[in-house]
């Protein structure tokens, strides 16, 4: 298991696309952790050390390649192979939204939903094919239809939302939904919720990250204690989109806790 920081970095190198030296600097983590803990992923096999006296830097490594994929499958379990491939096509989104090609765009988006419009509720496909009606209309300039490619993207990451979701709570082990039944269901739901708040901590997220997300958890806490559905529908969503590229760590604390509260 990676602590943290190892994570954070490792994460940073991946996201970074290439098999070339990737500098390793954050502004809250000085330089001699970071080497430290550069060390230790190449201790590891996950990536070959190339720090030197001023500055990290690291190349992945085939295992570093495989980390996050692993534990995700470990997380989603069945869930995993959908949940990548609707990644796969949000990033074939983001790498052409910024083309002049229209039809390619459209093709592209026409792709996505017909592999998953049974998974769209038949409001968002209409919104869908209204932004392919402007999209195909447009003129040849890329900042007139980047929001409408953006839209679209956006759905994709609600649905990947949703399926996360409901893969927590297939995960959800038995114990931490029945435990403490002798207690109310809000002493239940706060020790629950201090958990969580505890582990985010630890879970290589910034002050501001874990400002927000708290903010997030505790709207989130407020419509469970209203017994809105559609506001706590609306809530898990959000928490869900917001952790969506922050470490698996921050996934597997809050996945649970949004998973168990989510059977009223």
């Amino acid at each position: 298991m990676l602590n943290p920081l190892e994570e954070r970095i490792l994460r940073h190198i991946i996201s970074q696309n290439t098999e070339q030296s990737v500098p390793i600097h954050f502004d809250d983590v000085p330089l001699s952790d970071a080497i430290s803990a550069v060390k230790s992923l190449a201790a590891q096999g996950y990536v070959l050390y190339c720090c030197g006296l001023n500055n990290a830097a690291a190349i992945l490594q085939q295992k570093g390649k495989y980390y996050f994929d692993q534990k995700e499958q470990e997380m989603y379990g069945a869930y995993y192979d959908k949940i990548k491939l609707i990644e796969k096509y949000i990033a074939k989104l983001e790498a052409i939204k910024t083309s002049s090609d229209q039809s390619a765009i459209c093709q592209a988006i026409n792709e996505v939903f017909s592999a998953f419009n049974k998974d769209l509720p038949a409001n968002v496909v209409t919104d869908v094919r209204t932004i392919l009606g402007l999209l195909r209309t447009a003129k040849a300039d890329p900042e007139n239809y980047i929001e409408e490619v953006n839209k679209v993207i956006a759905v994709l990451e609600n649905v990947i939302a949703e399926i996360k979701i409901e893969a927590s709570r297939q995960a959800v082990p038995q114990f931490i939904i029945t435990q403490n039944q002798s207690q109310s269901q809000n002493q239940s739901v706060e020790i629950t919720l201090n958990q969580v708040i505890e582990e985010v901590q630890n879970a290589g997220l910034s002050d501001e990250e874990i400002v927000t997300l708290m903010k997030m958890l505790n709207e989130f806490d407020d419509a469970r204690k209203k017994k809105n559905k559609t506001s706590i529908w609306e809530k898990a969503k959000n928490v869900l989109q917001y952790i969506f590229d922050k470490t698996i760590e921050v996934g597997i604390a809050v996945l649970p806790y949004i998973a168990t509260n989510l059977h009223w």
